[in-house]
């Protein structure tokens, strides 16, 4: 039986805190963040012991000046390495392990249209290439493609969504996506705790723009319960014509 690791409070905010002001990458918005943080800590705001208690505190103050959903207070249950950027990658490796690469399921539905599920999101590309190559091996670049989105979908898998629309190979089918484009990097403060700072801004050459704080709107909007069917008519018209 292991001995829990206590949890300090002040040591997390203020690491937290100077993250915010060396790393984010918008630097007016990072004072106004370690300023409110380091206040609701001496209003004793933080003053929990449980780590995943305070990840939500934290998380929600750091997500309530501009909505980066990025910018959060990350708990892990397993405790992880202090390495920087270790607990994101470790948690990462066990999600990519337990899902067969990062594509759990490859099915061919009536009429010759293949569904391939990427989840539970996208991994670096020295891990996926090969899974990814071996459920898609066949596709090509001039079939019909559909993404189906959800409002769950985020990051990574919106870029995907994104790119794959603005460059007008694919149509999204389903609900708008949760808004989160800003890539980050992570720190981890305690064995159970990791911030994750933004430190960059996509932006689209074609659209100049991102999917920040919108999402991804879908082509063709429908409940995401409903997208895959919608997505096999589309897709079977296409084929037909």
């Amino acid at each position: 039986m292991t001995t829990p690791t206590r949890l300090a409070p002040a040591p997390v905010i203020d690491e937290t805190a100077r993250l915010l002001t060396e790393h984010y990458v918008f630097p007016e918005i990072a004072e106004q963040l370690a300023g409110l943080l380091k206040r609701r800590l001496t209003e004793g705001a933080y003053d929990v012991d449980d780590a995943e208690e305070l990840a939500r505190l934290v998380t929600a103050d750091l997500q309530s000046v501009n909505g980066d959903r990025h910018l959060r207070l990350k708990h892990h249950a397993t405790p992880v390495s202090l390495k920087q950027g270790a607990a994101t990658r470790d948690a990462m490796r066990r999600d990519f392990d337990s899902s067969l690469g990062g594509a759990p399921r490859v099915q061919l539905l009536d009429g010759g249209v293949a569904v391939v599920e990427l989840a539970p999101m996208l991994f670096p590309l020295e891990w996926a290439a090969e899974p990814l190559s071996a459920a898609g091996a066949r596709f090509g670049g001039s079939k019909p493609l559909y993404v189906l989105s959800s409002d769950s979908t985020f990051s990574a898998a919106e870029e995907l969504a994104y790119d794959l629309q603005q460059l007008g190979r694919a149509v999204v089918v389903g609900e708008p996506t949760r808004g989160g484009a800003h890539p980050c990097q992570g720190w981890t403060l305690h064995p159970h705790l990791e911030a994750t700072v933004p430190i960059g801004h996509a932006i689209n050459p074609l659209s100049s723009t991102n999917w920040e704080g919108t999402g991804v709107q879908p082509d063709i909007p429908c409940a995401a319960t409903d997208s895959l069917d919608h997505a096999h008519a589309l897709a079977l018209a296409r084929l037909a014509g």
